[in-house]
């Protein structure tokens, strides 16, 4: 019974730290689609954006 309990708390360890991983892949994807993320409301927005089209904030510029 013990090593049941273990097994399973293994495989669900093993389940939460692939779905973290995919979730890091899809992030990094859509910041590379999409663009910078809006420090105001999290949406994505163009690189060159000065001002967030969902929530109008003004947008740190980048020093490049």
């Amino acid at each position: 019974m013990v090593f049941l309990i273990a097994v399973v708390a293994i495989v669900g360890v093993a389940l939460i730290l692939f779905k973290a991983r995919q979730r890091s892949r899809a992030r990094a994807a859509a910041r590379e689609k999409y663009g910078k993320p809006c420090p105001s409301c999290g949406k994505y927005v163009h690189p060159a954006a000065a001002i967030c089209k969902h929530c109008y904030a003004r947008l740190p510029t980048s020093k490049a």
